[in-house]
């Protein structure tokens, strides 16, 4: 299956449209200019449907989400668990959480994630993702969603309505796994993966391209007085090491990878009104804390966090209570104070995280084609101004805070 065409489009979208409608245009695009996903393909499709008996048509706008071209991006992502997870996520996850919500009396049940029209492995039925795998969803541009710019970053009004879904996404689950355990373990559980990059490999000429420096990092923060004797200690940490396993009650599904670009928000007369999470290859079994961190530290602007670091958090764990209260679950265990014991666990495996990222992710600058540069092509000079700024800023914050 190509860029330029979805196979059998037809009989993948027979469940959605049944035999009422009819396929009677397609027009396909790239969403992403190559480079920008690894881990997948997206297209934009824009679907004409008309109807059989008074021949009136209507648009579905759509996004399709295919795996990597590339086999070893295919190894890397781990297609053959990931996009069997993402499918379970959007067909069993949700559905499974928002009854939970609805026997529960809660009005508002969770609808900030796209709606998936359809999807599929293969065209032979079996259990083996290839290249005819697709996800087919809501193109939620054409809804008047957008993702706000990474150099950006995000404002205080726009972060809060992000917080507020993030606490809800992970009070629910927990909520279900207190409450009806053996619904959480057979419908949610077996789809949160416990997935680790592996270690990195010398050898592999690949695998090295993904293999960044910490000379550049340490380039950057020994340039400034304040940071330059915690280089040794970033050093250290900046060393491979698997996650740790979240504390019980707070353990639930998390995003894994919630920054800025895997979130869309719509604006209103430039206000920040709704909000919607995306990419959900890998959703974890983890502590609330770890995405909470990773979205503040990764992706508000650093005058937001100076003045409202503290604020934010207490409006997240508000938000999060009072969804475990409406869902009738003791929430005695989950006060303030440990979600702060839990945000400082998971500041020691993920301050380096955040460096990293925003160094070789965030704030690297393209190539002379437009498009990002492997982490092992980068040098210091590649690196934004804004990137430098952002994890200099990060490391006195996590210095100040006793994280190192």
């Amino acid at each position: 299956m190509t860029a330029e065409k979805i196979v059998k489009l037809d009989q993948l979208l027979n469940g959605y449209i049944g035999d009422s409608k009819s396929i009677v245009d397609t027009k396909f695009s790239r969403l992403t200019a190559p480079g920008e996903n690894y881990g997948s393909i997206l297209l934009k499709v824009d679907i004409t449907l008309e109807n059989k008996k008074d021949n009136s048509r209507e648009e579905l706008h759509t996004v399709a989400k295919l795996i990597p071209e590339d086999e070893f991006f295919q190894k890397m992502f781990n297609v053959q668990v990931s996009c069997k997870v993402e499918i379970s996520f959007y067909d069993t996850i949700v559905p499974t959480l928002q009854r939970f919500q609805k026997e529960k009396g809660v009005q508002q049940v969770m609808d900030f994630f796209p709606k998936m029209y359809a999807s599929r492995l293969n065209l032979n039925g079996s259990d083996t993702v290839d290249q005819n795998a697709v996800l087919l969803l809501e193109n939620l541009i054409e809804a008047g969603y957008k993702n706000v710019d990474r150099f950006e970053s995000f404002d205080l009004p726009t972060v809060k309505v992000v917080l507020k879904d993030l606490a809800v996404f992970h009070a629910v689950p927990i909520a279900l796994k207190l409450l009806e355990p053996e619904t959480f373990q057979s419908k949610v559980r077996p789809y949160l993966v416990d997935f680790e990059p592996p270690p990195p490999d010398a050898e592999n000429p690949d695998v090295k391209k993904f293999n960044p420096s910490f000379e550049i990092v340490s380039d950057i923060l020994e340039a400034d007085e304040e940071c330059r004797p915690l280089v040794p200690l970033l050093r250290e940490k900046s060393k491979w090491r698997p996650e740790p396993y979240p504390n019980e009650p707070w353990a639930t599904m998390g995003h894994g990878d919630f920054w800025i670009n895997n979130t869309m928000v719509k604006f209103e007369e430039g206000r920040p009104v709704a909000n919607k999470m995306v990419d959900f290859q890998n959703p974890r079994y983890l502590s609330p804390a770890l995405d909470l961190f990773f979205l503040l530290w990764s992706s508000v602007k650093l005058d937001v966090l100076d003045e409202h670091y503290d604020n934010l958090v207490r409006f997240y764990h508000e938000i999060f209570i009072k969804q475990l209260k409406d869902l009738e679950c003791d929430v005695s265990p989950f006060t303030l104070e440990r979600l702060l014991e839990e945000m400082k666990l998971m500041a020691d495996t993920l301050v380096i995280r955040v460096v990293i990222f925003t160094v070789f992710v965030i704030c690297a600058k393209k190539n002379e084609s437009g498009l990002p540069r492997m982490p092992h092509e980068l040098e210091v000079e590649d690196v934004t101004e804004i990137g430098k700024e952002r994890i200099i800023h990060f490391v006195k914050a996590c210095k100040r805070k006793g994280w190192l």
